[in-house]
């Protein structure tokens, strides 16, 4: 018997990251085949001209053929051969990864599963493709996101006016996308809930460790900076994390035992890393905890290594236990991107200055917009005023 498949499932608003997060996840989970696009289930044409909008409505999505397909692949994989070739989707394309031998005897772990991504749009729509899915991710992101991203990414739409494409974007696409978000959140209750709005980086790593995989099933799993792993736990009341890259070598240890009333937070590692104590409170802060007491000293005699402990509270408690391991890696990200937090400052900041220039332009085009339909109403009322005083003249009884 092969192995068997989990399907994972994206869905979102058009222009969130499906497909960025899908082809990264695939890659660092080996899937066996490319990422499969609900955008390649489109209904066909047919007879005459499509109604308006067809292909932002699941009446333009051919869901059967998607679980047709989904069907025939967990059947390919409980073989034991590899297949030689696996056309999916409408068109037909090979969608098996071309570095898997063709042909080739799986060489070990049969018992390990085959991790399938799936992404749509409308992905979640359909009651029984979302029945299929074993696991989900939700995307949310913010509208102006969505529509900046999507603004960018096409040859036509880049070329646009970034007012106009935000008008229609709004208009149609998230308009559509709100019609049917309801549903699909009914049918994925159970959906990890991504904030789609953070960086291509933070959105993956985020994504691969919220979700609920058994990380020996992967062997050389390559999973970047934020590879962490518990290296001595007793879970109810403490955590410790470290970075598995030897470019960081820090480790934090995080417990509720220490103080009655506050969380203990220890970071140590090299000492000369520059920026590494705002960044870490700068962490905090954004975690939403307050600092009640900090202590740190330079472990001069061995190895010179930097240990730092805050003692913190979150709305006047010890952060929950079952919220240190998202809490410890957000520290843990700190410490591997000191720079973090004031490269995204400045992200923002200068997202903000180009929101800003945007908007004074528009106000300048409209001002114009304004002015020009103003002297074009004062022209067609001179015109108007000529035309009626002509036909007054003409009309005028003439003297005897």
């Amino acid at each position: 018997m092969g192995r068997s498949v989990v399907f994972v499932g994206i869905a979102g608003a058009s222009g969130c990251g499906k497909t960025t997060l899908a082809r990264k996840l695939a890659e660092a989970l080996q899937s066996p085949l490319e990422v499969l696009h609900l955008d390649n289930y489109f209904q066909p044409k047919g007879q005459g001209r499509p109604p308006k909008h067809y292909w932002e409505t699941p009446d333009g999505v051919d869901f059967e053929a998607l679980r047709k397909d989904l069907k025939k692949i967990r059947e390919t994989f409980s073989h034991r051969k590899w297949p030689k070739k696996l056309r999916l989707g409408r068109n037909g394309k090979d969608l098996l990864r071309s570095e898997i031998p063709a042909g080739a005897d799986w060489k070990a772990g049969l018992e390990s599963p085959m991790v399938v991504l799936v992404e749509g749009f409308l992905l979640f729509y359909d009651d029984l493709l979302a029945e299929m899915l074993d696991l989900k991710i939700w995307i949310n992101a913010s509208c102006g996101t969505c529509m900046r991203r999507r603004h960018l990414r096409g040859w036509n739409s880049r070329h646009m006016d970034l007012g106009e494409y935000g008008e229609w974007f709004v208009r149609v696409v998230w308009r559509h996308f709100e019609w049917y978000q309801r549903k699909q959140l009914r049918n994925a209750k159970d959906a990890l809930q991504v904030p789609g709005d953070a960086s291509e980086e933070e959105v993956f790593h985020y994504s691969l460790w919220c979700l609920p995989f058994d990380w020996s099933w992967f062997t050389g799993c390559s999973l970047g900076l934020l590879n962490l792993f518990i290296i001595d736990t007793d879970r109810t009341r403490e955590l410790k994390l470290a970075a598995e890259t030897e470019a960081s070598g820090f480790s934090i240890a995080m417990s509720n035992k220490t103080h009655e009333h506050f969380t203990a937070i220890t970071v140590e590692g090299p000492q000369d890393v520059p920026g590494i104590v705002a960044s870490v409170t700068n962490a905090l802060a954004s975690a939403g905890v307050m600092i009640r007491d900090m202590t740190g000293h330079r472990d001069e005699e061995s190895t010179g290594a930097l240990h730092l402990t805050f003692y913190v509270t979150k709305d006047g408690e010890q952060v929950e236990d079952e919220d240190l391991p998202d809490f410890g890696r957000s520290i843990m990200a700190a410490c591997n991107d000191p720079q973090f937090h004031q490269k995204k400052e400045k992200k923002i900041l200068a997202e903000m200055e180009e929101l800003k220039n945007q908007l004074l332009k528009a106000q300048e085009a409209l001002s114009a917009a304004v002015k020009e339909k103003e002297t074009a109403e004062k022209i067609m009322e001179k015109h108007f005023l000529r035309i009626t005083k002509k036909t007054q003249t003409a009309e005028a009884p003439t003297g005897a």
